[in-house]
């Protein structure tokens, strides 16, 4: 009778692992996929323009069982610094699954932090000479430490200036 319990014990406790995601590698499983960066143009504060480094992306289960409660931490890092210039924290994965083989509808993701530039021409941002290039950095977790999945330069452009519903 112990023996049965203790076997029952055992399978309840796979499968509970097996039902968390326990010893899934996100690193692995989990790409970042169709990636688009750039700087976009928040606006005028102060008399001044305030671009954004910013990362538009998909996440793809490129595992063999669904995926589910993944939070993502996006940083922002400029080139030669020792600390990054902003990070984000995104709802990757909510509880609903994402299944082998599918992807996420597409996060948007800009810094809070950029550069202002006073010249009505945005595009002098790249020739200023404060200017320093900006890597974006996205990192996973499900339950415990991240795991970096994609790193990758924010392109030297300027996104559109479009205002998206929801937000100012």
């Amino acid at each position: 009778m112990s023996a049965r319990l203790a076997l029952s014990t055992l399978a309840g406790l796979a499968l509970l692992a097996s039902s968390c995601g326990l010893g899934i590698d996100l690193a692995a499983v989990l790409a970042v996929a169709d990636l688009q960066t750039g700087y976009y143009n928040n606006g005028v504060k102060d008399g001044s323009h305030h671009l954004v480094p910013t990362a538009s992306f998909q996440l793809r289960n490129q595992g063999d069982r669904d995926l589910s409660s993944v939070q993502l931490v996006v940083q922002f890092w400029q080139d030669g610094a020792a600390d990054e210039m902003d990070s984000r924290q995104v709802t990757g994965i909510s509880t609903d699954p994402l299944a082998p083989g599918a992807s996420t509808d597409r996060f948007l993701v800009r810094s809070l932090t950029g550069y202002t530039l006073e010249d009505p021409d945005v595009s002098t941002l790249f020739a200023h000479s404060q200017f320093k290039d900006v890597s974006v950095r996205v990192y996973a977790r499900r339950s415990g430490g991240l795991v970096k999945i994609a790193e990758h330069p924010v392109e030297r452009r300027i996104l559109a200036q479009v205002r998206e519903p929801g937000r100012p």
